[in-house]
């Protein structure tokens, strides 16, 4: 069974990050990075973020899932990047980060900013909450209420760890497997919705 992961759960713990480059040193494409799933990151990093509001984990340290410094990012441990890298079929980026945390303290080399590699087109409309969008009468994306309600074709995501979607590229979606796995690392910090399988 796949899952909707969502790091934006508004839990006391959620850490939120600021810019530290000034804006006039920030690269073309900054505030989208960690949205340009199925191509090349624009930036090689590291990209520095400041941590301004959240807690840590009671060991003191961060957790292994943390929502990025702009909506609908994800931020992952080398853990975590180890997990995906190991068994995924296909290749992902992710770009280095080195983070400040309230105390002033730096995290480097150990967190990366999340780009699925690779979008799928595996969502089964008629069996998910979501809205086709049309932009001169060709269907460009969907839109769907909170967090969807999805069903995948089986096909379409076989292999796959974690992945996107070319139609809903705002939400990434795990394998019950590395659900599984990060589960082992430690506290939860995020939530998993599950989602249905179409076996064609």
């Amino acid at each position: 069974m796949p899952y909707l992961l969502t790091t934006h759960t508004y839990r006391p713990e959620q850490i939120f990050w600021e810019d530290v480059w000034p804006i006039a040193e920030q690269p073309d494409g900054y505030a989208r990075i960690g949205r340009g799933h199925g191509k090349p990151p624009m930036v090689e990093g590291p990209i520095p973020y400041r941590m301004y509001k959240g807690h840590l984990r009671d060991d003191g340290l961060l957790p292994d899932l943390i929502a990025g410094r702009w909506a609908n990012d994800l931020i992952v441990s080398s853990r975590v990047r180890d997990l995906i890298e190991s068994k995924d079929k296909v290749a992902h980026s992710f770009v280095p980060l080195d983070l400040t945390l309230e105390d002033g303290s730096t995290v480097s080399g150990q967190f990366f900013l999340f780009v699925s590699g690779e979008r799928t087109d595996g969502i089964v409309p008629e069996a998910s909450n979501v809205v086709p969008k049309y932009l001169d009468g060709e269907f460009r994306y969907y839109t769907c209420p909170g967090e969807p309600e999805i069903a995948w074709r089986a096909k379409a995501i076989e292999g796959r760890r974690n992945w996107v979607d070319r139609y809903l590229p705002g939400e990434i979606f795990v394998s019950d497997d590395l659900a599984a796995d990060v589960a082992k690392l430690g506290p939860a910090t995020y939530d998993l919705k599950p989602a249905s399988v179409f076996v064609e």
